[in-house]
């Protein structure tokens, strides 16, 4: 019994003499290998980013702000050149829903260019009260061509003009717009929603009008 007690010891002592060398507690288990977690949290705001950039890219244009089709007017001045174009058109933007007029500044496409006058074919002077008045297009080139009224709102800023909307007054946020020109409906978007304000061609002493309301 004695004899078996002594080898049962001498096992023991082996084994804790193994364990130590290893640099380990006897009972004690081996640490386990650490997992590298995939970085899911950057894909998704790697996706996040690219469905805003998709947006910006896709549903900007169909916002207000922008016309669909680009201005043919060149940059350039018309100081000092022969003009073969030159008459006036009335623009009036009446928001009836609210009993007011929307501004049209005077001296849109006369912008200085390096700190010269410069003013460009399709312009607006100082011979109108923006208050009230209807503001006075004029429509000067030293060259026989056509304009038209997106040629316009492109020199104003690039203000939106299109299909269903001036300005920031959009058929589908519920405006109703009517387009009249000395007096004659030329299109109603109860009824006529897809009409091209912007390729409308100008001529002289036409009163252009939009009614806008909801």
């Amino acid at each position: 019994m004695e004899s078996h007690l002594k080898e049962v010891h001498k096992t023991k002592m082996k084994k804790q003499d193994k364990a130590g060398a290893a640099g380990e507690k006897p009972g004690s288990k081996k640490p386990k290998a650490s997992v590298v977690a995939f970085p899911w949290k950057w894909v998704g705001v790697g996706a996040v980013a690219l469905i805003i950039i998709l947006s910006v890219i896709v549903i900007r244009p169909m916002l207000p702000g922008g016309n669909p089709t680009n201005s043919n007017v060149p940059e350039e001045c018309i100081e000092g050149k022969t003009l073969q174009v030159n008459f006036v058109v009335s623009l009036h933007i009446i928001i009836t829903s609210r009993d007011t007029t929307q501004l049209i500044p005077n001296g849109i496409g006369t912008d200085p260019i390096d700190g010269q006058s410069c003013t460009r074919r399709l312009h607006t002077g100082y011979d109108y009260n923006t208050s009230y008045q209807a503001a006075r297009i004029h429509v000067e080139s030293p060259e026989t061509k056509d304009y038209t009224l997106g040629d316009f709102f492109f020199i104003w800023n690039n203000q939106s003009l299109g299909p269903g909307k001036v300005l920031s007054f959009w058929v589908d946020y519920q405006w109703r717009i009517v387009f009249k020109v000395n007096g004659a409906v030329l299109a109603d978007t109860n009824t006529n929603p897809g009409y091209h304000y912007e390729t409308f061609k100008l001529s002289a002493d036409q009163d252009i009008v939009f009614y806008v309301s909801k």
